[in-house]
């Protein structure tokens, strides 16, 4: 494995795993963490857009119902949870089939 702790630094441990792929050193990669990572970074995507669409959701319902304090805050909250949304799903398309139970779960 390589010489940085993957648990001590991985600030590191992932810039040194990433010259080992560049370099096609893969006898020195830390192949179950570097799979862990992957799995953490799709994982992590997916509660952005949750996070997103809670935020959204929870703004859509004040609007809808305490419409006496609606403001100018509120709208831009949900114009900006909306483009978001659009923006997190450009970038991650694979998300697209999990909006279903991202929504439910939000």
């Amino acid at each position: 494995m390589g010489a940085v702790a993957y648990d001590q630094d991985l600030y590191s441990w992932s810039l040194e795993q990433a010259k080992f792929l560049r370099e096609r050193r893969f006898d020195q990669i830390d192949w179950e963490h570097i799979i862990e990572e992957i799995e953490d970074m799709s994982k992590s995507e997916k509660r952005a857009l949750q996070s997103f669409l809670e935020t959204l959701l929870m703004h859509l319902l004040k609007w809808r119902y305490q419409p006496a304090y609606q403001g100018r805050s509120w709208k831009f909250t949900i114009i900006e949870q909306r483009k978001r949304i659009i923006g997190h799903l450009a970038e991650n398309p694979g998300l697209k089939s999990k909006l279903p139970d991202v929504i439910e779960v939000a």
